[in-house]
């Protein structure tokens, strides 16, 4: 049996990789689009679902979108309404990750209260390119 030339080990191996999936952690979604549409299809999807439709999960609260970033990273905040320059209670960020495309993570205080899983699976549910609304809880 031959040894493998270089050239062929290379093509191999990247496609290996190529079918291989990025792990992500909790809270962190791989996201349907490139990151400006993905970016404002999530910000107008929150919104929609969390602040025009009077969910109460989200009463005391107001959105915050920085679409535009310069750090190219877009995010969406969720602050306390009446907290002018206060800490985000929520972060939702979008980025692009090599190896594994668009990404959309939330992170924050409210994500250690009850409201997790609802977050997550609406954030979840939008970064894959859905704009449907939970139920409220």
């Amino acid at each position: 049996m031959r040894p493998l030339k270089p050239a062929s080990v290379l093509l191999i191996s990247l496609a290996l990789a190529a079918c291989m999936s990025v792990d992500l952690p909790e809270g962190n979604y791989p996201a349907r689009g490139s990151l400006g549409p993905t970016a404002e299809r999530m910000a107008a999807t929150i919104r929609a679902c969390w602040f025009q439709s009077g969910d109460p999960a989200f009463e005391g609260y107001r959105q915050e979108s920085e679409i535009t970033s310069l750090s190219g990273q877009p995010r969406i905040l969720i602050v306390r309404e009446n907290e002018r320059g206060g800490l985000p209670q929520l972060a939702v960020t979008i980025r692009t990750i090599s190896g594994a495309g668009t990404v959309v993570s939330a992170f924050g205080p409210l994500t250690e209260t009850p409201l997790r899983a609802r977050i997550n699976a609406d954030i979840e549910r939008w970064a894959s390119g859905s704009r449907q609304c939970a139920t409220a809880s």
